[in-house]
């Protein structure tokens, strides 16, 4: 019985493998070429919300701008303190 866990085990991990897979792949098709989100979700057997999602993950993560960091509320020292307390509090 052992050894049939493990097979499924593997099988499983290789189904995702191959998921994983087929979306890098689509993602690249559907950037790379004029292909339509409708034809990369057939050609690869993926959704498109899986899709979206990827290509929605890699965009380059966002800044406060510098104008909301002039209005803080606490300075830096004021700030590490109050982290301190809260971490000897709980």
């Amino acid at each position: 019985m052992g050894k049939k866990v493990n097979r499924d085990r593997e099988k499983i991990l290789s189904k995702a493998d191959i998921k994983v897979n087929n979306i890098l792949k689509a993602v690249e098709a559907y950037e790379d070429s004029d292909f339509l989100m409708r034809c990369v979700v057939v050609l690869f057997h993926c959704s498109p919300a899986s899709i979206s999602n990827y290509i929605n993950a890699r965009k380059d993560v966002q800044y406060l701008p510098d104008l909301a960091v002039e209005y803080q509320k606490l300075i830096s020292i004021e700030e590490a303190a109050l982290k301190d307390h809260i971490y000897d509090c709980f």
